[in-house]
C-alpha cells in the first residue's frame, strides 16, 4: 500500500510539473464517460427486452394459459375432437403446487358477416370459474360477461380490432354463423370489448358461453376441447408439465387421448421473436463491454505513455513492474467504478420515467405492445455491473507488458 501510495504522488506531482493535467483529464474524462454510456446502454437493454418478455408472455398466456391439455387430434381451427374431463382429473391438477387455476374450455369454429364485411372467428366457450384477471386487465370498454350452468348466455367478449372491423360496440348484436353439416345462425350480444394487442389471436378470437359452444357442437357436460392451466410462475412450466403427464398416465383408462402443450408449443413464433430479441441484447451486452474496454485500455496507455519518465524513475528506484501497475490499476478501477454508477443512475432515471409515464410509443401492429415495456431485475443489474468491471479490468492487464518494456537508462533521459 505504501509503495501504491508513494507512486501515486509521483504522478500526481509529475502531472503538474508537466503541464499535462488537462489532456490528461480529457483522456480520463472521454474514459469514464464511455464506461458510464456503455453501462446505461447495457441496463437499458436487458431491461427492455426483459419487459418484452414479460408482456408477450403474459398476453399470450392470457388466451390460453401457461399449459393447454386437448385432444391429440384438437388444432386451434377445430372442435370435432372432444376429450371427457371428470372432475377428479381437473381437481388432481388443481391440487398441484404452483398451479393457480385450472379453466375448461370449448372451441366452435364459425363465421361473422356485418355489411360487406366477413371474417372468420373461433368462439371459445368458457364456464363461470374462467380466470378473467387477463382479459380485465385489457379491458376498454363494456363489463366481462357471467355464465353460469343453468342458462344458456348469448353474451360474449370481443376484440377491439375485430369490434372495429365488424363496426360493432358494447351492446350491439352480433350474428355468428356456423357451418357444419348445414348453416345455423347465432345472434349475440357484445358484452365487452378487450385489445390485448396480439393481432393474430384476438382478431379471431371471441370468448362465450360455454355452454353455447357444447350446445353447438353437440357435447354433454362431460365433453371439452380442453383444459387452460395457470400457473403461478411461467419458470414452473417443466415440472408441472412432468407432474400433469403422470396424472394423465395414472387416469389412462379417462385421458389416454390427452395431449400436453406448453405456451411454447402453442405460440412458437412469438417465442421465437423473444429468443431472436435476447440474441440482439447478448450482443449488445458483448459490443459495450468490448467498447468501454478498449476505451480505458486506449487511456490508460495514452497516461502509461506519458509517464514514462516516472516510470523509468520508480523502476530505477527499486519499483517492481506489478507495483507500479497496481497503481495505474487503481486509479483505473475508481474511474471504472464511477463510471458504472452514473451509468446505473442515468439508466435508472431514464428507465422509471418510461415504467411510469410511459414516454416512448410503439405500433402494436409490429410489436405487441403500444409503448416501450420496461422490467427492472436489480439481480440482472448488479449481474452486468460486476461482469462489465471485470472484464473491463482484465483489458488492462494489457498496459503491464508496456511498463515491463520501459527502460530505466533510457526513460529518464526523456523530457
Amino acid at each position: 500500500m505504501n509503495t501504491i501510495f508513494f507512486i501515486s504522488r509521483a504522478l500526481k506531482k509529475s502531472e503538474k510539473n508537466s503541464g499535462k493535467s488537462e489532456r490528461k483529464s480529457a483522456n480520463t474524462f472521454i474514459a469514464g464517460l464511455t464506461v458510464a454510456v456503455s453501462t446505461a446502454i447495457m441496463i437499458s437493454a436487458v431491461s427492455i427486452s426483459d419487459g418484452f418478455k414479460r408482456e408477450i408472455r403474459e398476453k399470450a398466456t392470457g388466451f390460453s394459459g401457461e399449459i393447454m391439455i386437448n385432444s391429440t387430434a384438437l388444432d386451434m381451427s377445430g372442435s370435432g375432437y372432444p376429450v371427457p374431463i371428470s372432475r377428479g382429473f381437473s381437481d388432481s391438477i388443481s391440487a398441484l403446487t404452483g398451479v393457480r387455476s385450472v379453466n375448461p374450455f370449448c372451441y366452435k369454429p364459425g363465421i361473422i358477416k356485418s355489411g360487406t364485411n366477413i371474417q372468420g372467428i373461433i368462439l371459445k366457450g368458457v364456464g363461470k370459474s374462467y380466470d378473467w384477471s387477463f382479459f380485465g386487465s385489457s379491458l376498454v370498454s363494456g363489463k366481462l360477461p357471467e355464465y353460469n350452468d343453468t342458462l344458456i348466455s348469448d353474451k360474449i367478449l370481443v376484440s377491439a380490432r375485430l369490434s372495429g372491423f365488424m363496426s360493432k360496440k358494447t351492446g350491439d348484436t352480433l350474428l355468428i354463423y356456423f357451418v357444419d353439416n348445414s348453416v345455423r345462425a347465432r345472434r349475440f350480444i357484445i358484452s365487452g370489448v378487450y385489445d390485448a394487442q396480439l393481432e393474430e389471436i384476438d382478431k379471431s378470437m371471441v370468448i362465450g358461453d360455454i355452454s353455447m359452444a357444447r350446445n353447438l357442437n353437440g357435447w354433454d357436460t362431460t365433453l371439452v376441447s380442453g383444459l387452460e392451466v395457470r400457473l403461478s410462475s411461467y419458470n414452473d412450466i417443466p415440472q408441472i408439465r412432468d407432474s400433469i403427464e403422470n396424472l394423465i398416465i395414472t387416469n389412462s383408462n379417462e385421458e389416454i387421448n390427452m395431449n400436453i402443450s406448453t405456451i411454447n408449443d402453442i405460440y412458437p413464433n412469438l417465442f421465437d421473436w423473444l429468443r431472436l430479441l435476447d440474441f440482439n441484447v447478448l450482443v449488445v451486452l458483448v459490443l459495450m463491454t468490448i467498447v468501454a474496454g478498449f476505451t480505458m485500455l486506449s487511456g490508460i496507455l495514452i497516461i502509461i505513455f506519458e509517464k514514462i519518465p516516472v516510470i523509468g524513475t520508480l523502476k530505477a528506484l527499486g519499483m517492481k513492474n506489478g507495483d507500479i501497475h497496481k497503481t495505474f490499476l487503481a486509479a483505473a478501477s475508481i474511474l471504472i467504478i464511477k463510471g458504472i454508477v452514473i451509468g446505473n443512475l442515468f439508466a435508472f432515471g431514464i428507465l422509471s420515467i418510461q415504467k411510469y409515464f410511459k414516454v416512448i410509443s410503439l405500433n402494436p401492429v409490429n410489436y405487441f405492445v403500444k409503448w416501450i415495456p420496461v422490467s427492472i431485475d436489480l439481480l440482472k443489474i448488479v449481474a452486468i455491473d460486476l461482469t462489465s468491471f471485470a472484464l473491463i479490468i482484465l483489458f488492462l492487464y494489457i498496459p503491464l507488458y508496456f511498463i515491463a518494456a520501459v527502460n530505466p537508462s533510457e526513460s529518464i533521459k526523456v523530457k
